[in-house]
């Protein structure tokens, strides 16, 4: 079965309504993955998100930062 990955905007997992793109593996072809190009509105929620989210993260110390990305919330 073929892993279909969403975008991740807000701190959230979104299904995209954009395109799909493959990934493949090239010593066999298999399709790997699906990854979504994401619309220009999904693109405008992430930049809003993105900014939204900045001062927060700027005032974080750096130590807590890499835990916060190495943390199984994100995976």
């Amino acid at each position: 079965m073929v892993q279909e990955y969403g975008l991740f905007i807000g701190g959230k997992w979104k299904k995209s309504e954009g395109k799909r793109f493959e990934t493949i593996n090239p010593a066999t072809g298999e399709v790997l993955a699906t990854f979504p190009s994401a619309t220009k509105e999904e693109l405008g929620d992430a930049v809003r998100a993105a900014k939204g989210a900045f001062e927060r993260w700027r005032k974080t110390p750096a130590p807590r930062r890499g835990e916060m990305l190495l943390s199984d919330r994100f995976l």
